[in-house]
């Protein structure tokens, strides 16, 4: 019987961040994938959650249209926990976008998961 065993690890990051440090990862981890969160995914997460019978969050955090709130909902999956302050947003795609300030470019967030096989 083959067992696969693997480490994996999954973080809320911006993809200006995951594409520094995405090299310097495959040096401990064997494959690292960036998946941009979209309005679409967060809808469909929140309705299993409510079929789910899960305990929502606070109504205030549980709005996911509003990316800030989304942000501090999912703070202990942050890559860096400044994303909560920065300005975010959504484009007409849907995409969640950050920006650290006013005069630097916005950077997609999306989840980084990195996975080491043994």
């Amino acid at each position: 019987m083959d067992l696969k065993k693997y480490l994996r690890r999954r973080v809320i990051i911006r993809e200006y961040d995951f594409l520094k440090i995405q090299n310097r990862s495959l040096k401990f981890y064997n494959t690292a994938e960036f998946e941009p969160i979209t309005l679409e995914q967060l809808k469909h997460e929140h309705l299993l959650k409510v079929l789910s019978g899960a305990e929502l969050p606070k109504p205030m955090y549980g709005e996911y249209h509003y990316p800030r709130n989304y942000l501090y909902e999912m703070r202990n999956y942050l890559y860096d926990e400044h994303y909560v302050d920065w300005f975010s947003k959504y484009d007409e795609d849907g995409y969640m976008y950050i920006q650290s300030r006013q005069n630097k470019p916005e950077s997609m967030l999306g989840w980084a998961t990195f996975e080491y096989h043994y």
